[in-house]
């Protein structure tokens, strides 16, 4: 009986420790989807489109890892060198949001607040409903609910509303 080879596919990433397939995990999807946003944000006029866009976007993503971001981060600690790389790869993301956010004060579409904050509040918001509507309601249902909150940020962040 003659044995045939299998052809070897490409190499798998050996990891050292569960923390490190982790971390290797969430770098690859937060860079999938940022290179995807960058795509569909150069279609965008406006960071309005951005926000809309962005929404729509999230809502349509699945999350995996999304309670597993809480159990590692608890577990390993912010401390720690896993802990670290994990705030690094979460920070890249907040860039990308800061950097669409310092376009809209720019072009004056958004209130000229401090940046950082304007920024964090705008990641949080879409994280908390990132974090419930995946498993509280189907996608349909949840892209409605995303352009309606993106919709209400808007008009909270927005030059001509009060404080």
């Amino acid at each position: 009986m003659r044995r045939r080879r299998v052809q070897q596919r490409e190499p798998v990433p050996h990891f050292k420790s569960k923390e490190d397939l982790f971390l290797y995990l969430e770098e690859q999807t937060f860079t999938e989807w940022w290179e995807q946003l960058d795509k569909i944000f150069s279609h965008c006029e406006s960071v309005t489109e951005k926000l809309y866009a962005y929404g729509d976007f999230i809502s349509g993503i699945e999350r995996p890892l999304n309670s597993a971001e809480r159990e590692f981060i608890g577990k390993v600690g912010t401390d720690s060198e896993a802990g670290k790389k994990f705030v690094a790869i979460v920070n890249k993301s907040f860039e990308n949001i800061k950097k669409f956010i310092s376009e809209g004060i720019a072009s004056g579409e958004c209130r000229n607040e401090n940046l950082f904050e304007l920024s964090f509040i705008i990641s949080c918001f879409y994280s908390g409903l990132s974090r419930y509507s995946s498993y509280m309601m189907d996608k349909e249902a949840s892209k409605v609910l995303y352009r309606k909150a993106t919709t209400l940020l808007l008009h909270g962040i927005s030059p001509r509303s009060g404080t």
